[in-house]
């Protein structure tokens, strides 16, 4: 991620800040540090679908990621299965 890169989960009011390393901390302690991509990764144009684990918390996730014109990266979706 950039600098100034986050994720926001608007619905729970979170957000994790690589400025603050709030983001770097939610997926390096507790129950996210087992989180694992998977190999491989699928490109498309501005498209990137990317999958992994999370074991700690035994669930499987799929997520579709865009490139914008102006550069921002938004998540199209994200998917979670037990």
């Amino acid at each position: 991620m950039t600098d100034d890169g986050f994720i926001e989960y608007w619905e729970q009011g979170w957000v994790f800040s690589v400025a603050d390393r709030s983001l770097q901390d939610r997926v390096t302690n507790g129950l996210y540090d087992t989180l694992r991509t998977f190999d491989p990764m699928l490109v498309y144009v501005d498209r990137i679908v990317l999958s992994g684990r999370i074991e700690s918390l035994s669930l499987t996730w799929l997520s579709v990621v865009r490139f914008t014109r102006t550069g921002d990266v938004r998540i199209v979706s994200e998917t979670i299965l037990r």
